[in-house]
């Protein structure tokens, strides 16, 4: 799948290179300029991922950090738990201690996934930035310099989807509620720990009437947890559909269902300047199309020898390959919150539950 995902990435690149190379209906100085604004754009990309892969490797070191100071409580906290009076509490606290070590450890796992994805991403726009300057290998001056349209092209229409974005996930019944049916129950979520994880590292901006007015698109992937909230396991029966089995021997500290998929935005979107620096508000409405490429369970739980993790693979889910969500983003600047609606069912009919 990770095949599947770089294939699309560079057809993509390339689409959008050789409408720059189009010579045959432009002259040669539209020919520089579709170039040059290319290369702004790849150059952009690159820019907006080295920061995102700098921000990754910060995050990790503050969570390793704050995971070694929890560490040293506990040991701590250990010695004390001797004095009759106030073991109860030093026992609760390290049970605090320990679930949040657990949680930063899965976003410090989320993280380096997406340091492996954002250095791939870099290579690809590395090579499609080498494409483009190996077309560009010429000198041209354009003697008629206008300091006006280079002003305006300076404070041009650029969106807002390349970069990274956290989320938290909930299930909706057809009903539109948060409480699912009997018959989904148990896909029932821990909201605070089901996450969203989105690694959008391509983008194309389209304005339309002038610099604040225009359509977003380009290319993401994103990493949906859902922290499940009852003791249960997921299985498939022989019709592919899934089953919950209720497991009394086991207390899952997780059991976390989670999807992959590559996302593709087109997305309308409004800005007001309000400095003269041309710094600007900013609010988008639109689909975002996905293709679900890779779906599994994880399990975490205490055994006789500590700590046992493993996850499930081998299932077909039944999990809808193409969905579309209805997005709103409002932000300023490089900053935003976002809600996304998913139009479609995540499993296809008859597989699992209309959720």
């Amino acid at each position: 799948m990770k095949n599947l995902f770089a294939f699309l990435f560079a057809l993509f690149i390339s689409f959008a290179l050789l409408q720059a190379q189009d010579t045959n209906e432009v002259d040669l100085k539209e020919y520089v300029e579709n170039l040059s604004e290319k290369q702004k754009e790849i150059e952009q990309g690159l820019a907006n991922l080295q920061q995102g892969l700098e921000n990754f490797e910060q995050k990790i070191t503050e969570r390793q950090t704050e995971i070694d100071v929890w560490k040293d409580s506990i040991r701590i906290f250990s010695l004390k738990i001797g004095d009759s009076d106030s073991s109860d509490i030093y026992e609760i606290k390290i049970d605090s201690l320990y679930s949040l070590i657990e949680v930063n450890e899965e976003i410090i796992e989320a993280l380096n996934d997406g340091i492996e994805d954002i250095t791939e991403s870099i290579e690809d726009l590395n090579d499609a930035l080498s494409d483009v300057n190996d077309n560009s290998d010429f000198d041209y001056k354009d003697d008629e310099f206008d300091e006006e349209q280079h002003k305006k092209n300076h404070y041009k229409f650029i969106g807002h989807w390349a970069g990274f974005q956290v989320g938290l996930n909930s299930f909706f019944s057809p009903q539109q509620t948060l409480n699912l049916p009997q018959e989904s129950n148990f896909l029932t979520v821990q909201q605070i720990a089901s996450k969203e994880f989105s690694l959008n590292p391509l983008q194309f901006s389209i304005p339309f009437f002038n610099r604040y007015v225009g359509a977003v698109t380009g290319l993401g992937i994103t990493f949906n947890n859902y922290e499940l909230l009852q003791n249960v396991t997921l299985t498939v029966d022989e019709n592919k559909k899934i089953v919950p089995n209720l497991d009394t021997n086991i207390v899952y500290g997780k059991n976390r269902f989670k999807t992959t998929k590559l996302t593709m935005p087109l997305i309308i979107e409004f800005q007001i300047p309000v400095s003269y620096s041309d710094d600007r508000l900013y609010f988008a409405v639109g689909v975002i199309g996905s293709l679900n490429f890779s779906n599994k369970m994880k399990y975490v739980y205490y055994g006789n020898r500590g700590k046992i993790k493993y996850k499930d693979k081998s299932q077909d889910w039944g999990v809808n390959m193409f969905n579309y969500s209805a997005t709103a983003r409002v932000g300023y600047e490089n900053y935003y919150f976002y809600a996304n609606y998913e139009l479609m069912p995540l499993f296809e009919k008859n597989l699992g539950p209309e959720i």
